[in-house]
């Protein structure tokens, strides 16, 4: 069993002790906090700010399952035995080379291991929560996973590509520069690519010599390189949709 799911464990039984007398129940990180009342978000912070230095812009907060599991929740589970079937599914009904074989086996092994969870679009900044109400919004009963970190160090990097790796931050570095060192599969469009960004904001950005505007990447974001579009089919452009919904709910490590 891994770390995080034996706390998530070990959180959901201490709730059930507690759960006469708190309905907010918020696991940070892998510590779980009990609320007597639905709290707000910076008497959560409250919590945790002095602890480290940490990168808001990189904090997420998630929604959890009645029963405190990290995932299987709200259809995600589906969403991903979808996305991993279509890709079987091309890699066998293609005449791929054995290279392009294994990097549909690598974006499907990667894809597999993901852990998801519903990602809540809020801002998470304790300096903004205690200046300003609309960035310390009340948190409804239920059970939520927040993630809070010093500044990460890599930025994630998946999609049609040959190997598997992520590539250490790049301070004020154009997007395209995280590609430079990687092999492309001939699926991939070398024209544009998605980031995700560490704040869960998504952008579709140029990076081919023709077109690339100068596009910074956030410490810890993820880089989709995406599959390029076919001029009589829509497949892979649905294919590409549905892996960034499952990389907006990515719980990263």
């Amino acid at each position: 069993m891994k770390p995080i799911m034996i706390k998530i464990f070990i959180f959901t039984i201490y709730t059930i002790s507690y759960s006469l007398y708190a309905t907010t129940h918020i696991l940070i990180n892998e510590e779980p906090y009990l609320f007597e009342a639905p709290t707000r978000l910076l008497n959560v912070l409250e919590k945790v700010e002095n602890q480290e230095h940490w990168y808001w812009s990189a904090s997420a907060l998630y929604k959890l399952e009645h029963n405190g599991e990290i995932k299987y929740n709200y259809g995600l589970e589906q969403k991903r035995t979808d996305v991993l079937k279509k890709l079987d599914t091309l890699r066998l009904n293609n005449e791929f080379s054995p290279e392009e074989q294994a990097a549909f086996n690598l974006l499907i092994k990667q894809i597999n291991t993901w852990e998801l969870a519903i990602r809540i679009p809020i801002v998470i900044n304790y300096e903004l929560a205690q200046l300003y109400e609309k960035f310390n919004p009340m948190f409804d009963e239920g059970k939520y996973l927040l993630k809070i970190s010093k500044r990460p160090k890599e930025v994630h990097i998946f999609g049609a590509r040959f190997e598997e790796s992520n590539i250490q931050h790049k301070g004020a570095a154009d997007v395209s520069e995280y590609l430079s060192d990687i092999n492309l599969t001939p699926e991939a469009d070398k024209d544009y690519v998605y980031i995700i960004q560490s704040n869960n904001k998504i952008l579709h950005v140029p990076v081919a010599y023709w077109n690339k505007m100068h596009t910074e990447v956030m410490p810890g974001s993820q880089i989709f390189i995406p599959f390029k579009q076919q001029y009589f089919s829509s497949e892979y452009e649905k294919l590409n949709n549905q892996i960034i919904f499952l990389a907006k709910n990515r719980v990263l490590p």
